[in-house]
């Protein structure tokens, strides 16, 4: 899938089936995160500076490494 294609899946993804792993809200205690803003980081996705296809554990599951840049000094990455 190329960077426009996952760009077109962000707009268009339906926020209620975004899920959270664990690991998301144990960093969420020590960093100022939440939900909406990795879901509205995602959502904009003119805010998109980098997505990177990684190598998936289970068969026929496609992940990515996609940075957005919240600020001038913070980004976010997510894992998707």
């Amino acid at each position: 899938m190329d960077i426009e294609k996952v760009k077109e899946f962000l707009k268009n993804i339906d926020t209620k089936d975004i899920k959270f792993m664990q690991h998301f809200y144990e960093k969420a205690k020590v960093r100022p995160i939440n939900e909406w803003l990795v879901i509205s980081s995602l959502k904009k996705t003119d805010k998109i500076i980098n997505i990177e296809h990684q190598k998936s554990k289970r068969e026929n599951e496609e992940k990515y490494k996609i940075t957005a840049q919240l600020s001038n000094k913070y980004d976010i990455v997510v894992i998707l």
